[in-house]
């Protein structure tokens, strides 16, 4: 089994080594399963095409608009013609997974076919000193019905960095909105995938989620993201 990676970064060379180090030591790999990293350098001012150089497999893309959106589906398109590809496991720049992450959701996702948006509970850090965590460990409802009511209140509970999903549904949804709600991508994903698709998460920390100073300073716009989104699905969405 081959599953790509998709990985979006931006001037993050200082941390990248230990995001890809965690993911070419995955002991799902070590089982004879594939990988391609994708990985979409959003603009990247320092010395992040010499930080990758050793490692192998990565299918390195220059994104040409800023915007985490805007690399996602860059990264997409690509994955898109790679008729090898079933699922794609998403990650960021300063974020580790446990090594048994993947071997642990890809044993799922095979025993529940019909699962198309599998995440994980993650473990929060402080990426800087003045981050604020909310809580530090995730416990967010693992059954699609739960999911799925926190997602119609507003919520929003997958962990990004954690996902693995089907490569179909893109050819469904039309990819992440790289305009509208610059830092709510990830939840209207969701919603738009609420009437075709089943969601889960393991019940299991298996991300280490660096949270930084700017994640809080964005909290504001993205809970009128949110509030906007949760609006639409209320008039969209028939359970």
């Amino acid at each position: 089994m081959k599953i790509a990676i998709l990985l979006p970064v931006r001037n993050g060379a200082h941390l990248i080594e230990k995001a890809l180090d965690s993911v070419v030591n995955q002991t799902f790999f070590k089982k004879g399963n594939d990988y391609i990293i994708y990985l979409v350098d959003n603009d990247s001012s320092d010395d992040l095409v010499e930080k990758i150089k050793k490692y192998k497999n990565i299918n390195y893309i220059k994104s040409k608009h800023l915007g985490i959106g805007a690399a996602l589906n860059a990264g997409m398109f690509r994955i898109q013609s790679n008729d090898d590809i079933e699922y794609i496991a998403r990650i960021d720049q300063d974020d580790e997974w446990h090594l048994n992450k993947l071997e642990v959701q890809m044993d799922f996702l095979v025993k529940n076919p019909d699962v198309d948006i599998c995440g994980t509970q993650m473990h929060f850090t402080k990426g800087s000193e003045d981050a604020v965590l909310a809580f530090e460990y995730s416990h967010w409802p693992t059954d699609d019905r739960t999911i799925k009511d926190f997602l119609l209140r507003g919520m929003n509970p997958l962990g990004h960095p954690s996902i693995v999903y089907k490569k179909y549904i893109f050819n469904f949804c039309g990819g992440y909105d790289d305009a509208t709600y610059k830092y709510a991508e990830d939840l209207d994903l969701w919603l738009k995938c609420l009437t075709f698709c089943k969601f889960a998460n393991i019940n299991q920390h298996l991300v280490e989620y660096r949270y930084q100073k700017r994640d809080s300073q964005h909290l504001q716009d993205r809970a009128v993201s949110l509030l906007n989104i949760r609006t639409q699905s209320l008039y969209s969405y028939i359970p």
